[in-house]
């Protein structure tokens, strides 16, 4: 099972993960929060953590290096309406288009 990233509230040593919380995602029925995490060491993009409790439960990142956008399931199983209601949270805050960097 694939170590999950760094929590709301915490910042590396070098300060390359940022967290906010992201306004009204909470589903009371499912005590889903959802915090917008970017990270640029050692990949480089943004991405939603999704909590139930205070479980990480799975992240949905995209890569900007990379260029992919990624699940990564922490703690099984995810119900379909939580994975549908996480990837529509994705589409809404994350802009959709990788940030282009020069070379």
């Amino acid at each position: 099972m694939p170590k999950p990233p760094l929590r709301s509230g915490f910042v590396t040593g070098d300060g390359s993960v940022m967290y906010r919380a992201v306004k009204g995602a909470v589903v009371s029925q499912n005590n889903l929060r959802v915090v917008v995490a970017s990270d640029i060491n050692p990949r480089d993009g943004i991405g939603v953590e999704i909590y139930i409790d205070e479980d990480l439960i799975l992240e949905i990142f995209r890569d900007d290096t990379d260029r992919t956008r990624t699940v990564t399931v922490f703690k099984e199983p995810v119900s379909l309406e939580v994975m549908e209601e996480s990837i529509s949270i994705f589409k809404r805050e994350i802009p959709w288009d990788f940030i282009e960097y020069e070379e």
